[in-house]
């Protein structure tokens, strides 16, 4: 805290640099609707923030006793014969990764096609023993076009970190404000209670994405950009359906 207290510029560059330790913590509550709360929890404490622990505290460890390292504190905390293994055991966590961001776009799409937002779709359940194990084929499809248009675009992971940066942030943000409209008008816990935890929410959120707004101009433009054609097409899509419904409702005789 003093830190950021005597050098608030850098600690600001600081939090958005860092910010890409936490990207994936947001794939969990999209998950949620697949495995469960329980399934998540016990594999975050039991194994995923362990071994995030003895990873950070070990790139930590390595930076400060040999600060060339910083170059690739990740590829250099193991001997040069395990480059190769280490190589192979990160690109797999990059498909287990982007496999947890599929199935999180499978479960949003089929809450915004509940909800009305979007059009009803071919929906394939995979499991005949747990719901929320579904395959939308049109969503992985354009999964699949647009990243390879983002790699073609954006040319450099940095581009890309800006963005998900961005967009990661943002969303954590916008979570919050809706989980503090539901807390306050859905779950009506006193506002005592309710507020305090709120703001310290808000504030840390606020936090990262004010820290990632300059990376707007190197990149993260795309999500803010992407997120508000979506908005606008769901919720015309939404609004469509509804003046259709009142002028079906205007047209139809009454029941006897």
């Amino acid at each position: 805290m003093n830190f950021f207290i005597i050098h608030p510029g850098i600690g600001v560059a600081i939090l958005g640099a860092v910010v890409l330790a936490l990207t994936g913590a947001e794939a969990l509550y999209a998950d949620m609707g697949h495995f469960g709360r329980k399934p998540i929890s016990r594999a975050w404490f039991i194994l995923v923030l362990p071994a995030l622990l003895l990873n950070y505290f070990g790139q930590g460890a390595l930076v400060l006793g040999n600060p060339e390292a910083v170059r690739n504190p990740f590829y250099l905390l193991a001997p040069s014969w395990a480059l190769l293994p280490l190589i192979g055991l990160s690109t797999m966590a990059t498909i287990i990764a982007s496999q947890a961001v599929i199935s999180g776009a499978f479960s949003m799409t089929l809450q915004a096609i509940q909800l009305g937002y979007i059009p009803r779709m071919h929906i394939q359940h995979t499991s005949s023993d747990a719901q929320g194990q579904i395959y939308i084929g049109a969503v992985n499809w354009a999964l699949m076009v647009g990243v390879i248009m983002l790699v073609i675009g954006f040319e450099s992971s940095g581009a890309l970190a800006s963005a998900y940066g961005v967009a990661v942030t943002g969303t954590m943000l916008c979570t919050t404000i809706l989980v503090s409209t539901v807390m306050l008008m859905l779950w009506k816990w006193p506002p005592l209670l309710a507020v305090p935890l709120l703001i310290c929410l808000l504030l840390v959120d606020g936090l990262f994405f004010a820290a990632n707004v300059p990376k707007i101009f190197q990149g993260g433009a795309f999500p803010v950009l992407a997120g508000a054609v979506l908005f606008i097409l769901m919720t015309t899509w939404k609004r469509g359906k509804q003046l259709l419904a009142e002028r079906i409702d205007e047209g139809g005789l009454p029941l006897p």
